[in-house]
């Protein structure tokens, strides 16, 4: 133990759930050194910030957050502040130059060996301003890392990390490195111990999820028939997949698998083939409707959601327009929307002007998100008067009721509203649909069910 238990940490996490996923397995390493983590900045003496550098806005918050500790710094010179994960790995020399208070900068690769860093910062001399820790390498295979402790419903679990199609917009492959499945001995293991804390839900991650295995001989098949047989497992969730490395044989051997929920995270960006192509997503607007009705055909009843970038790089109305057919077509239950961003380092950033109007994509965004919208209200009407299976998250007390938030196994968001506090959190439910929103259904208990 290199740290009196009274010592605590903060940790503040921007991103997607890889980076929560990350977070919660560095907070697990720092509590095995004696800290305690608060959710109280002004009273931690280590502050982390766990970044994401996909969107503009993203790197933005970081960055406003780790300038302001600096205050905290000058109040308490032995407080350590570190910045971790992609925009580390981006930024690298720059954050030390522009932020030299900083006393370590580890990216996404490094960050897994925290530990050890903290044990080189107490035995330096932190006053001097000479002991900043700046490691970036990408070379490492990241192997003996898992999550230990989670205790809750549903639980993030990353098992391919960095990404080899280098869409031209994404700087993912540049800071996460290339793709790199885990073992599955290993997230069984971590699985087994999931359950045994209660947790009900596991949510399976990656850039590129479908792709697990291929570099080990392994199969995201073969992953889910195992975690299937999980005793307290209840439900599987896996994001992202692209469209191309869906196939029809793994619709077809994942669809009958009883844990596997019936929903898919399947971005198509954009409607656009020109647009496409300059991505570099390697597939056409043809084909992803061709995916779409495929995967619907073997699961009538799944949920699908994409993600969509309005704005890129030489997308005219007529582009635009393509991209607004292809959500109307494809019927998608909801949406992940953005203005594009060029992020230094890509290939778009090096290649593409930015040539549409910040004003531009702003109108467009908005088009979008009002189709979209639509096309969601009319899809969860559909759940109207049906009976859905519900695992409940979360719970609220609000004017002596209690409001319960859970999950169909479409992934809609379910509320309920009960005068007693009867049910308990991760027991699924029967619940009749009898209201929806744009965002989220409304239910009800079915009785002696």
């Amino acid at each position: 133990m290199l740290n009196e238990s009274s010592q605590k940490f903060f940790i503040k996490t921007f991103g997607c759930q890889m980076n929560v996923y990350d977070s919660i397995l560095i907070s697990e390493k720092i509590k095995k050194l004696g800290y305690i983590e608060t959710d109280n900045i002004k009273e931690a003496d280590l502050i982390l910030i766990n970044t994401c550098a996909v969107r503009k806005l993203a790197e933005h918050k970081a960055l406003s957050e780790l300038g302001a500790t600096k205050k905290l710094k000058e109040k308490n010179p032995k407080l350590l502040v570190g910045i971790i994960g992609c925009i580390a790995q981006k930024l690298g020399k720059k954050i030390i130059s522009d932020f030299p208070f900083v006393d370590f900068v580890l990216g996404t690769k490094e960050m897994y060996k925290i530990p050890f860093y903290l044990q080189k910062l107490e035995n330096s001399d932190i006053s001097s301003g000479s002991h900043n820790i700046l490691k970036l390498s990408l070379d490492e295979k990241i192997e003996g890392y898992k999550t230990e402790h989670v205790n809750s419903v549903s639980a993030f679990i990353t098992i391919v990390r960095g990404c080899n199609n280098f869409c031209t917009y994404c700087i993912v492959p540049f800071v996460r490195g290339r793709e790199e499945s885990r073992s599955s001995k290993e997230i069984l293991e971590e699985i087994n111990a999931m359950a045994s804390n209660r947790v009900k839900e596991i949510v399976l991650l990656g850039q590129n999820v479908n792709i697990f295995g291929k570099d080990n001989n392994e199969s995201l098949e073969d992953l889910l028939y195992k975690i299937n047989n999980i005793n307290g497992i209840e439900r599987i969730r896996y994001f992202t997949s692209h469209p191309k490395d869906v196939t029809e044989n793994f619709i077809k051997n994942v669809k009958d698998i009883k844990k596997v929920c019936e929903h898919i995270h399947i971005p198509f960006q954009s409607g656009s083939n020109k647009i496409l192509k300059s991505m570099n997503r390697k597939y056409t607007r043809e084909e992803y409707i061709e995916k779409i009705h495929m995967i619907r055909k073997y699961i009538p009843n799944i949920s699908i959601t994409t993600d969509i970038i309005v704005g890129f790089s030489g997308e005219t109305e007529k582009d635009f327009n393509e991209t607004l057919d292809l959500l109307e077509t494809c019927k998608i239950d909801s949406i992940y929307s953005f203005k594009y961003s060029p992020r230094e380092g890509t290939i778009s950033y090096k290649n593409f002007a930015d040539d549409v109007l910040i004003i531009e994509k702003e109108r467009r965004l908005k088009v979008l998100n009002d189709l979209a919208n639509q096309i969601s209200l009319e899809c969860n009407n559909k759940y109207i008067s049906t009976i859905q299976e519900v695992l409940w998250e979360s719970i609220s007390e609000n004017n002596n009721s209690f409001i319960y938030e859970g999950r169909t196994r479409s992934y809609k968001k379910v509320f309920l509203t009960l005068n007693n506090k009867e049910i308990k959190l991760g027991e699924i439910s029967k619940v009749k649909i009898i209201g929806a929103s744009v965002f989220s259904l409304y239910g009800e208990i079915v009785k002696g069910v």
